[in-house]
């Protein structure tokens, strides 16, 4: 049996960077016996794969409307930050709706990454009640190696130095100020303002949006606060996570908020804005930030959390246990063996 793991990616080189593709190729080679990771719609006529897991619900129609030719199996996963009344509003909206539903109309089945993804494609659904049997929560993988689980040091507030942490893709401005990234340099700004020998390491590919934040650094004149570092290795990753003293995520959406769940995994304080897929996995076990707010003077209730913080040992490994590479191509399975 032929497999096809389908992004629109610019680059494939991010079937190798980003850790849900690679993990999703990984689950998807264990039910096939030959499995792929494409990019265009050309590559996966060429190959004729009997199942298709395609990402995201734009190009997914296109998908959805070719496997009506091919005869191919198609199960849609990843964020659906396009329905979410959070990013998006009025005919935009409407539109992206739209399409998901037709999405959901031709599909074998959707696996949503996290609970607010289901509710809002379950109002989607509403129009068409037998849908909703198509919708199904598969956690994404979380895979994080046994030497680097709850190794993190406490943080020392008398050094008066904050180091933070933070994963973007930057290849455009949109994903940018989705992944909060402005709002985090504006925290660094506020700790900075408030006495602290405060950086923001940012791990990523770079682009038009890495430029967006190097303008916005340099008018607010904290240039030398924020480190890009391009993207990591495995091990460089892990190693930053180690070092920093708390990670960032202050999205105003989040699919799963995979990289903020694999710092939280091994034991460092994350600050978050708790929407979408973070609030099953991180939730109120981090400090969560209101996008809309500015730190200010309530920089202390940070440091507070900063400095008592405990890796809730217990709920990280029902979390690890529940989100297995073995799982997630279960769930594959099942998404491809039933209506």
């Amino acid at each position: 049996m032929k497999g096809v793991l389908f992004a629109r990616v610019k680059n494939k080189d991010m079937f190798k960077i980003s850790t849900f593709y690679r993990d999703d190729y990984e689950a998807l080679s264990y039910i096939c016996d030959e499995a792929h990771c494409v990019a265009s719609i050309m590559e996966v006529i060429k190959i004729r794969p009997d199942i298709i897991i395609s990402y995201f619900y734009s190009w997914s129609l296109v998908i959805c409307f070719l496997s009506i030719f091919t005869g191919s199996k198609v199960v849609l996963t990843g964020g659906a930050d396009q329905i979410s009344d959070k990013v998006y509003s009025g005919k935009r909206l409407l539109l992206n709706r739209c399409i998901a539903f037709l999405c959901l109309l031709f599909c074998r089945r959707i696996l949503v990454v996290s609970s607010e993804d289901m509710q809002n494609f379950i109002k989607i659904a509403s129009f068409a009640p037998w849908l909703k049997k198509k919708i199904a929560l598969s956690n994404h993988v979380l895979k994080i190696p046994e030497n680097y689980l709850n190794c993190k040091l406490g943080f020392d507030n008398s050094k008066k130095s904050i180091k933070m942490v933070t994963i973007c893709w930057m290849g455009s401005v949109e994903n940018v100020l989705r992944k909060g990234v402005i709002n985090a340099v504006d925290m660094v700004f506020d700790l900075k303002c408030a006495g602290y020998d405060v950086s923001l390491t940012i791990m990523g590919v770079k682009g038009v949006g890495a430029d967006y934040i190097v303008s916005y650094l340099n008018e607010i004149k904290i240039s030398d606060c924020v480190l890009f570092t391009g993207p990591v290795s495995e091990d460089v990753k892990f190693g930053l996570y180690q070092e920093s003293d708390c990670y960032i995520q202050l999205s105003t959406y989040e699919g799963l908020g995979h990289a903020a769940a694999e710092a939280f995994l091994v034991g460092l304080p994350v600050v978050h804005s708790n929407r979408g897929g973070l609030v099953d996995t991180i939730g109120y076990f981090g400090f969560v930030f209101d996008v809309n707010a500015r730190l200010g003077s309530d920089f202390k209730n940070l440091i507070d959390f900063l400095e008592l913080y405990k890796p809730p040992i217990e709920y990280i490994n029902l979390l690890v246990s529940k989100s297995t590479l073995q799982q997630r191509a279960d769930s594959f399975k099942k998404a491809f063996n039933n209506v």
